[in-house]
């Protein structure tokens, strides 16, 4: 069984909100992450719900730069 706790004074950590230019972009348009900066599934991820959200296609792949470049195909 579970206990209600009422009055609960610990905050709700927030998610991150991660500034991806998505929506800015047009056919043909990129982006680089450095490898480091996020871990590659969430960029991975972004570009999946981005795509259904725009009706739209984006791709990445890790570069020889040590960064994730995510392009917009369609």
């Amino acid at each position: 069984m579970f206990v209600v706790t009422k009055g609960d004074k610990e905050q709700v950590m927030p998610r991150p909100a991660y500034p991806w230019p998505h929506r800015l972009m047009d056919v043909g348009d990129s982006f680089e992450v450095p490898l480091g900066a996020v871990r590659p599934a969430v960029l991975y991820n972004a570009n999946y719900r981005w795509g259904k959200r725009l009706g739209a296609k984006f791709v990445s792949r890790v570069q020889k730069t040590g960064s994730i470049k995510v392009w917009r195909v369609q």
